[in-house]
């Protein structure tokens, strides 16, 4: 079911450093499955029989993974909801020598049966409960201690900048007291480098006697099996395994994204509320992205002639069309934070001027453009964050300010709105980003990518993840060094290059037909990347049914958080990689 690999992080990440890489367990999905076979027969013998773990049999045909001691973790989960964890590295015993660790099947079952006693799970325990259980096995390799440059103590950015989100555990300790942050628990949690950090150390207990000693930190890497139980809908019964959450396939095998542009389209239809918001995950989503995701929806459902599709997307534009305030020829997006007012009023703008649009909606388009013009901008030029005429000195984002720049384009009337938009221009010309996101949305509006008095473009080292390179997750995304590679960035600096804009590091020919055969290659790459980020089937072992996620696009390759804009970007690759085929439109 899944695709075998064989990689550790990246040297690159150790190249200034005295901590060696953390190395991968070798083992292979094939031993991967029987380990978590192994693992709930351990369950249902001890249910049956009380047999300890020390005492029960390892099968013949695991005998050959004696040579391997590696730490093992088994974790239980009823409907995705995590009920129990428990890490084990057991000794051996007196006959193998003093402190020699255990086989991994011994640790297998070790870890099962501690597991089996978590106050979380049922008193009365059955077999037929158990056989619904999903059981992930995560085979621990060798733990590295991380090492201060020239002997000096170990501070927490030492050990940030050598963390790879979802591929790097991190293990903390504190005297006697230690935790373990797995490298699944940190993808799963959508956790950054600093995040998993500080998810280890809160793990550890605070004692007296160990407030004044110094923290411990070693990193390691896994192999992450996941066995589903009789209950997880379609995926009963398989086990598969997981590279930062997804089952790798080839690039080459990845050839209908615009089945996948149609999949995430449902995904999002299908969290959809009955006003229009589409709203993914846990937290509010913020309307600027929901506008985004309400753009390329309707962009998709024409591409498809899919009248669902466009009028799913039509509906959420409508859901901010409602939010309007309107007055004196001039309208904006009365957001439920004001903050948020030029993000939305400038995306929504975007999104009109791409859609179809009547009598009514072309008149509220031209008010919304007026209100940016007349509200948005202070006495230097910059775009302010509230439209609603209530004072305020904070700026709007510099990425919505760049993107209002696109919209506003010869939209002004007035000699004021002229002046205005002047000032404007002139005040973002000499903007200089901080992010590569800003970056790349100056050159999408064309304003000057080298304003004065900046050394250092955002963009160096930005550039598309080749599958000769980095982490076989990554292939045809872009990303910043040392940063898991965007679903949104990605999307982002396609569009720059299509419009004919590059940046350092990343150049487009001059002729126009290598020109074209770069694009092709870039948008194809960026496809299999997107394609890569959407959750496929089997891979949400979280949710209580794996197959509702199916068409979530997750914000990066190291996160398994899933969200509108996230999806949008998704759609607007696929779209791009898709512009020359023809497409049959569902009846």
């Amino acid at each position: 079911m899944a695709v075998a690999f064989s990689c550790s992080i990246g040297m690159g990440l150790w190249a200034q450093s005295s901590t060696p890489a953390p190395m991968v367990p070798e083992v292979n999905i094939s031993q991967g499955t029987s380990l978590v076979k192994l693992a709930r027969t351990a369950m249902a013998t001890y249910l049956a029989k009380r047999t300890p773990a020390d005492k029960q049999s390892i099968p013949a045909e695991l005998k050959h993974l004696d040579q391997w001691t590696y730490a093992a973790c088994v974790t239980l989960r009823n409907n995705g909801q995590q009920l129990a964890r428990s890490i084990k590295s057991v000794p051996a015993g007196d006959a193998a020598g003093p402190n020699k660790p255990a086989p991994v099947c011994r640790n297998v079952i070790a870890a099962a049966l501690a597991a089996m006693r978590s106050p979380d799970l049922p008193d009365h325990i059955t077999k037929e409960y158990l056989d619904g259980l999903t059981i992930e096995v995560e085979i621990l390799g060798p733990q590295v201690p991380v090492e201060g440059q020239a002997g000096r103590v170990v501070m927490g950015a030492d050990v940030d900048r050598l963390i790879v989100p979802g591929l790097t555990g991190l293990k903390v300790s504190r005297g006697t007291e230690q935790a373990t942050m797995l490298p699944s628990a940190g993808y799963a949690l959508g956790l950054d480098a600093i995040g998993v950090r500080q998810a280890a150390l809160a793990q550890v207990p605070q004692t007296p006697a160990n407030t004044d000693l110094p923290w411990r930190y070693s990193l390691l890497q896994s192999r992450h099996f996941v066995g589903y139980g009789d209950s997880a809908g379609k995926s009963a019964g398989l086990v598969v395994e997981l590279y930062r959450g997804k089952i790798l396939v080839s690039p080459d095998v990845v050839d209908d994204l615009a089945r996948a542009a149609r999949l995430v389209a449902h995904h999002l239809m299908a969290n959809q509320s009955k006003e229009g918001l589409y709203s993914l995950g846990a937290t509010a989503t913020p309307l600027r992205d929901h506008l985004y995701a309400a753009q390329v929806m309707v962009q998709l459902g024409q591409r498809l002639g899919d009248k669902d599709i466009a009028r799913s997307g039509l509906q959420a534009l409508t859901y901010a069309t409602n939010l309007c305030q309107r007055k004196n020829g001039r309208a904006f997006v009365a957001t439920p934070e004001p903050a948020d007012q030029f993000s939305a009023t400038a995306m929504l703008a975007l999104a009109l001027s791409t859609a179809p649009r009547n009598g009514q909606t072309e008149k509220l388009y031209g008010e919304i453009v007026k209100g940016l013009v007349a509200f948005g901008i202070d006495h230097k030029g910059f775009p302010l964050c509230r439209l609603d005429g209530q004072a305020t000195t904070v700026r709007a984002p510099l990425r919505d300010a760049f993107l209002a720049s696109i919209v506003l384009m010869g939209a002004a009337d007035t000699p004021e709105e002229h002046q205005r938009y002047d000032a404007m221009q002139k005040a973002l010309n000499e903007a200089a980003p901080t992010t590569a996101e800003e970056a790349l949305w100056k050159r999408r509006a064309g304003l000057d990518v080298k304003p004065k008095g900046q050394t250092i473009d955002p963009l160096t080292g930005f550039a598309q993840v080749l599958p000769t390179a980095g982490f076989p997750d990554e292939t045809g995304g872009f990303a910043a060094a040392g940063k898991p590679a965007d679903t949104e960035l990605t999307a982002l600096a396609l569009s720059v290059l299509a419009s004919g804009q590059s940046w350092p590091g990343v150049t487009l020919a001059a002729d126009p037909a290598k020109r074209a055969i770069q694009l092709s290659a870039a948008t194809r790459l960026a496809g299999v990347f997107c394609y890569t980020m959407m959750f496929r089937p089997h891979e949400a072992y979280f949710a209580e049914d794996p197959q509702v996620w199916v068409g979530a696009v997750r914000v990066n390759a190291g996160s398994a958080r899933v969200t509108p804009a996230a999806c949008a970007a998704a759609i607007e690759v696929f779209m791009q990689a898709t512009a020359n085929t023809t497409t049959v439109p569902r009846q």
